[in-house]
């Protein structure tokens, strides 16, 4: 499945921290100038992990016009791809459901 590049906070980071590291680890590419767009909590972001732990994760959305370097694989990422927000593939993974700004 497809996925949004992510990673667990650390203790006192912010979201937007997250972000920049993360995907910087995880596709090589240097982000800035990030726009809020949407959290996803509840019910849409519940799992459940292989050893029977149970979470309820968030996942804050954001948007960068901004990046440099060239996007790569890394060893937490499996493949890599651009999609137009338009035409977003079927098989991607939670949040499940579509929101208004798709």
């Amino acid at each position: 499945m497809w996925g949004l590049p992510g990673g667990a906070m650390e203790l006192g980071e912010s979201y937007e921290a997250v972000a920049i590291i993360e995907t910087k680890e995880e596709t090589g590419l240097n982000i800035e100038h990030l726009k809020f767009i949407y959290l996803f909590s509840g019910e849409d972001i519940h799992y459940i992990y292989l050893n029977g732990d149970e979470v309820y994760n968030t996942i804050a959305l954001y948007e960068s016009r901004t990046f440099s370097e060239e996007i790569r694989n890394s060893d937490e990422s499996i493949d890599l791809n651009w999609f137009n927000i338009n035409n977003l593939p079927n098989s991607i993974a939670p949040p499940k459901a579509r929101h208004e700004f798709y």
